[in-house]
C-alpha cells in the first residue's frame, strides 16, 4: 500500500465506523477498496492508524570498506571477484553478489575488455608526432588522400559475441557461436577510399607478401589514383618492405 495522508486514514476510519461500505468509502474518497480494507485491518489490530516501524537490515560492510574495494579494483581492473575480496580482507564475509553490486554502484562495470596492439616507445612517440602534424590540417590537403586496409572476413567468428538468451538454454543451437579447428574458412579484402566517393574493393591472395601486395595496387590505384593523390597505408610488413618501397618509387606513387 502506498502511503495515504493521515486525514484520508481518519476519514476512511469514521465512515467504515458509521456503518457505511468499504466500497462506498473506496468511491467517495477516490482509493482502492484494497487500501480502504488494510487501513481499517491496520486499525482493527493496533487501535492506530500510523504505519508499523519496519526494521532495517544491518549491513555487513562499512563505506569505508566498500570504498576499499572500488579503489582495489581501480589498481588491478584485471582481477576477478574473488582475487579483490581476497585481498579487501573484509571484517564479515559477503557474497560475490554483492561485491559487484558495490563496484557497479562506484561505476565500476565489468565489460570484455578492448584487443589493441602492443606498442614499444618508439611506436607510440611516432603516432603523437603524426597526430601533432596532421591534427590541424584543413580538409582540402586530405580530399587527395586514398585510404586503403586490408580485412579479413572469416566464417566462423572466434571472438567473444554478446547474445540474449533465455535461463537454461545456454547450449541451444540458435545461441551458440560455432567455431572450427585451425580458424575454417575466411575472405581477405583490400579496399581504398577517396574523400569524393570513390572507392575499390578486391579480393587478396591468402598469402599476402610484398609481390602480391604491389599486384594489388596495380589493379587497384588504377582508376582512382590521379597525379595529386596520396596513397595511405599502415605499418604492414608488405606493405613497408624495401621491394615494395622500390615498387612505389618507379610508379612515383606517394
Amino acid at each position: 500500500m502506498t502511503n495515504i495522508p493521515d486525514v484520508i486514514c481518519h476519514l476512511t476510519v469514521d465512515k467504515v465506523k458509521k456503518g457505511e461500505s468499504q466500497r462506498k468509502v473506496a468511491l467517495q474518497l477516490n482509493i482502492a477498496v484494497s487500501t480502504v480494507n488494510q487501513i481499517v485491518k491496520r486499525y482493527c489490530l493496533t487501535g492506530s492508524i500510523d504505519n508499523r516501524h519496519k526494521s532495517v537490515r544491518q549491513q555487513k560492510t562499512t563505506k569505508r570498506e566498500r570504498r576499499h574495494l572500488c579503489q582495489l579494483s581501480k589498481k588491478k581492473p584485471f582481477s576477478s571477484l574473488r582475487q579483490l575480496l581476497s585481498d579487501a580482507n573484509f571484517v564479515n564475509e559477503i557474497s560475490l553478489r554483492s561485491a559487484r553490486r558495490f563496484l557497479c554502484a562506484g561505476g565500476l562495470v565489468g565489460r570484455i575488455a578492448a584487443r589493441k596492439p602492443l606498442l614499444n616507445k618508439k611506436q607510440l612517440r611516432k603516432r603523437i608526432l603524426f597526430c601533432k602534424d596532421y591534427g590541424q590540417m584543413t580538409m582540402f590537403p586530405w580530399s587527395n588522400v586514398i585510404f586503403t586496409d586490408e580485412m579479413r572476413i572469416e566464417l566462423y567468428r572466434s571472438r567473444h559475441a554478446y547474445v540474449r538468451r533465455k535461463v537454461s538454454t545456454h547450449y541451444r543451437i540458435e545461441y551458440v557461436c560455432k567455431t572450427v579447428k585451425f580458424g575454417g574458412h575466411y575472405l581477405l579484402l583490400w579496399g581504398s577510399i577517396k574523400e569524393n566517393g570513390s572507392r575499390i574493393l578486391l579480393r587478396c591472395p591468402s598469402v599476402m607478401n610484398s609481390s602480391a601486395y604491389q599486384s594489388i595496387l596495380d589493379e587497384g590505384l588504377r582508376d582512382i589514383y590521379s597525379r595529386d593523390s596520396e596513397l595511405m597505408h599502415d605499418g604492414a610488413p608488405c606493405h613497408r618492405s624495401v621491394s615494395t618501397q622500390l615498387y612505389l618509387e618507379r610508379k612515383k606513387i606517394c
